[in-house]
């Protein structure tokens, strides 16, 4: 008898733990301000080809480049439709590491300035930059004030701001901040998304969240995207992709939602590991001259959130 009654304690126990771990909602709070570090890194070796068929090429360059921004997202006040809510969102910092080859460049917003980095006046103009987000019912969002937060940024280096702050890199921020989540574990939901890139194509996401159960009271979703590329193919232009070859790939990651704060708090994507080395062939025009070049390229976008201090 008293064996039977500690199985039922233990079972009951159980059962109480099960629905304290359930018990983590995923609801959004847009109520509460948060920062944001927000980090992406793009590793490529780039192969040279004179002459293809004849196999002449030149040595294969890697390039690393690495950049974190530091973020605070401030709600608006509601307006009249209370399914459409509002963030001001700020530039606080700004780190980029690049290196091609023997070459390296390095900016810290948290440093003093550097005269003799020509990408410095450009890249510190960005810090303390602002734009708004709005975002629907179906966590659809919209972008305003990129314009604005470039206006600092002297004309003759507009180009290299906008390769770090531009629609499509933001548009890819938001969806990663605020996407569409399953609410019980085994339920999936998905997203897709466009965008135009100016002389290189266009390319297209496919993105699943898979609610994979609840951890330290915390939502827990893995994260599925398959990434697929246009060329843009001939045209006017002093530079344009002409050819990608494969034009797809997979990446993975997770995502955490943490109920009290009613947001993301945690989450990652990268491309998906294989033990085959994977290779794009690439085509492009520079000044009307076709280069030929293969591309090995991967992928990792990673964000954290906290409570404003």
């Amino acid at each position: 008898m008293l064996k039977s009654y500690c199985g039922l304690v233990a079972l009951l126990a159980a059962a109480s733990a099960a629905a304290l771990q359930d018990d983590a909602k995923v609801q959004w709070k847009f109520d509460t301000p948060f920062t944001q570090t927000w980090t992406t890194e793009v590793d490529q070796a780039v192969q040279v080809y004179t002459d293809r068929p004849a196999n002449k090429f030149k040595e294969a360059v890697e390039q690393k480049q690495r950049v974190t921004l530091g973020l605070t997202w401030t709600p608006e006040k509601a307006g009249e439709d209370r399914s459409v809510h509002g963030f001001k969102v700020k530039i606080d910092s700004l780190k980029v590491t690049a290196q091609a080859g023997s070459d390296r460049l390095e900016f810290d917003s948290s440093k003093s300035a550097d005269k003799k980095n020509p990408l410095d006046a450009a890249l510190r103009a960005l810090v303390g930059a602002k734009f708004v987000v709005k975002l629907g019912k179906d966590m659809t969002a919209e972008v305003t004030g990129l314009e604005d937060a470039l206006k600092d940024v002297p004309a003759e280096q507009k180009e290299v701001a906008q390769a770090v702050l531009n629609k499509e890199s933001l548009a890819q921020l938001v969806a990663a901040t605020f996407p569409p989540l399953p609410e019980k574990k085994g339920e999936k939901k998905e997203t897709k998304g466009e965008f135009k890139l100016p002389r290189l194509g266009e390319y297209s996401t496919q993105t699943t969240y898979t609610h994979d159960g609840v951890k330290d009271k915390r939502a827990v979703f893995k994260v599925v995207t398959k990434w697929k590329f246009k060329a843009a193919g001939d045209g006017d232009g002093p530079f344009r992709v002409l050819e990608w070859t494969p034009a797809e790939a997979d990446l993975e990651g997770t995502a955490t939602f943490d109920p009290a704060a009613g947001r993301l708090v945690e989450s990652e994507l990268a491309s998906k590991k294989s033990d085959k080395v994977e290779k794009a062939r690439l085509r492009v025009s520079i000044d009307k001259k076709e280069v030929d070049a293969d591309v090995r390229i991967t992928y990792k976008a990673m964000s954290k959130t906290a409570a404003v201090k």
